[in-house]
């Protein structure tokens, strides 16, 4: 019998084919996980205007990264963009023996005039609700084009990988902060809604635990951020982008928090949180009973502050549309309220956009981080295309797809 060191389990690799940037992501998976290898390519701004320049651009940087960085084999996970994405909550009438299926089928014809036959569905149950003395399910449909998922997979394919599985970015979100809802039992039944500012949209994802309670996807984000700005102070695209999304420094352990809370922790609390943080790696906001890959945000800097006009009509949607969201939830579970606001996504870089809307919503809110908890190996201690010693709020996406399940 020959002994010896069993060799590592990479994650397949995983590949956000995401609005603002292509990124791509393999760890070790474990407790905590290793970062085996990650490279980012910004798409840019004609790509951003063409689906056709798009997706040459996407099959291009596809093959340049896995060219010159060291991924390991060629299976993969796929997220398909939100912006390719239906998400829709749908009331079902509760009725013994129904078929979800066609009964989902003529709510998408009837209602939103959209042929089933030609989508990959998904859906989960997240509620049910009586009106008018009847009682209907309430049932998340995430839906893509099936040319679309099949355009991803020939891309793949033309870089020779092989697709082993594909999911939407709303559960790609959730299993990126799995490690929340196992570290300590009191957190399986926290709620935390999750705000993903892309570049072409911001999704909503609100979940109890690691299940999936409410999504949805906002048509209002960074690109129109940017758009703004640009207007209001004479600047190009690209040079509002730099201005807006400045440099983001790492929070310290037990600074107050940017937006309202009912907390008040003590002075003891405070020292376990700054321990949790050194011994975990895992920034704590305040002294809530939980273990967080979250980091507050600093106060805005004076290049934030001075370019925190503009863009107002924009973040006005966003608060009135996150608000809705909040509505909806409590429809579905008004005994369980949202305890947190995560922002996410590569705009909560805008700090001052997020501290904005988390004072109008009222939640007291943190800094997604996802690589909060990796441990850096080898090359991966230089990444192409992303700074590894800065919070990384943009790579939750791919971040939970390799943790996430091989569904083809």
């Amino acid at each position: 019998m020959a002994f010896g060191l069993s060799k590592p389990r990479f994650s397949p690799i995983a590949i956000d084919f995401g609005s603002d940037s292509l990124k791509l992501l393999q760890v070790i998976p474990g407790d905590p996980p290793q970062l085996t290898a990650a490279a980012a390519i910004t798409v840019p701004g004609d790509a951003r205007a063409s689906a056709a320049t798009r997706m040459t651009f996407l099959a291009s940087a596809l093959k340049q990264i896995l060219k010159s960085q060291d991924f390991k084999g060629r299976r993969a996970i796929v997220s398909i963009p939100a912006h390719q994405t239906l998400v829709q909550h749908v009331e079902l009438p509760s009725i013994e023996g129904a078929d979800t299926t066609q009964q989902l089928g003529l709510h998408l014809m009837e209602r939103l005039q959209v042929d089933p036959a030609k989508l990959v569905i998904r859906t989960t149950d997240v509620g049910k609700r009586q009106r008018n003395g009847s009682m209907f399910r309430e049932v998340l449909c995430l839906a893509a084009s099936r040319d679309v998922v099949m355009n991803y997979i020939r891309i793949a394919e033309e870089a020779k990988i092989e697709v082993v599985g594909m999911h939407s970015e709303p559960p790609a979100i959730i299993k990126a902060f799995e490690q929340l809802y196992t570290r300590r039992s009191n957190d399986t039944t926290q709620v935390r809604c999750f705000i993903d500012i892309g570049g072409a949209t911001t999704k909503v994802v609100i979940a109890q635990g690691h299940t999936l309670m409410f999504a949805k996807t906002i048509h209002a984000a960074g690109d129109h951020l940017t758009r703004d700005l640009a207007a209001s102070h004479s600047l190009n695209f690209d040079e509002a982008r730099t201005a807006r999304l400045g440099g983001m420094k790492p929070a310290k352990p037990g600074s107050p928090a940017f937006a309202p809370s009912d907390e008040s922790p003590t002075g003891r609390e405070r020292r376990t949180n700054a321990i949790e943080h050194r011994v975990t790696g895992l920034p704590m906001l305040d002294a809530s009973p939980v273990a967080t890959a979250v980091a507050e945000m600093e106060p805005a800097t004076e290049t934030e502050a001075t370019y925190a006009s503009g863009g107002d009509d924009t973040i006005d949607i966003l608060i009135d549309e996150l608000k809705m969201c909040l509505r909806h939830y409590q429809t579905l579970a008004s005994d369980r309220p949202v305890e947190r606001l995560v922002f996410l996504g590569g705009e909560s870089r805008d700090t001052q956009t997020c501290r904005e809307i988390a004072k109008a919503v009222g939640v007291a809110a943190q800094l997604g981080d996802p690589f909060a908890r990796l441990v850096r190996i080898g090359g991966a201690k230089h990444a192409m295309g992303v700074n590894l010693d800065e919070p990384q709020p943009g790579w939750a996406v791919p971040f939970g797809l390799c943790h996430s399940d091989a569904n083809l």
